[in-house]
């Protein structure tokens, strides 16, 4: 799921940066939150179940959007950047 590098040294760039980052995130959120576009009344969790889809020879298959529109399902879409095939 990536990489992830550790750093003990204390390196002041990098710490304001990190610092200016969230706290841009805290105020969108504060913002959100004020006015009112955070969802209520219904409960989701964050979960995907990926699928490769591969031919004979074992590479990729450019069968997703045939699958999606067999499948009939608006639960199940493409990645993000291939949406213009999602049939929902």
């Amino acid at each position: 799921m990536g990489e992830h590098t550790v750093s003990t040294e204390h390196i002041t760039g990098q710490s304001q940066t990190f610092r200016k980052s969230l706290l841009a995130d805290v105020t969108a959120l504060e913002r959100m939150i004020e006015t009112g576009r955070i969802e209520t009344g219904v409960r989701r969790i964050g979960a995907e179940q990926e699928m490769f889809l591969l031919d004979h020879a074992m590479r990729p298959a450019p069968v997703a959007v045939d699958v999606l529109k067999n499948a009939n399902d608006c639960r199940l879409t493409t990645e993000i950047g291939k949406r213009s095939g999602n049939p929902t």
